[in-house]
């Protein structure tokens, strides 16, 4: 975060950031460690959701190379959307995951 951002939020706000902290330090140990399990043997169908605008072009090959490592994985693009797509863009996330939930439960 830019010192910029940290300045325009509120002290509850700061202090929520500040509580993530020890979490987000635990899932960057993670990734300098072995994987926690192999995505080859996921039995459950997963859908990477990222936005289009910052490194679009990263995480569309990301989501290539995801597809390929196990038939469980798709993806899907937000359009006009970044990281924080739950903020900026929280009824298209939404509707995507609720046409995601039709079409889990119409395969049923």
């Amino acid at each position: 975060m830019s010192d910029r951002a940290w300045e325009r939020l509120g002290d509850a706000e700061r202090e929520s950031r500040r509580l993530d902290g020890p979490g987000l330090l635990s899932d960057l140990a993670i990734l300098r460690g072995a994987a926690p399990f192999d995505l080859g043997r996921l039995a459950t169908p997963s859908v990477y959701v990222h936005g289009d605008w910052n490194q679009a072009d990263f995480y569309r090959s990301l989501c290539l190379q995801l597809e390929k490592v196990s038939p469980m994985i798709s993806s899907r693009e937000l359009v006009h959307a970044g990281h924080g797509a739950h903020l900026s863009n929280p009824d298209q996330l939404a509707e995507l995951l609720h046409h995601l939930w039709q079409d889990q439960c119409a395969s049923r």
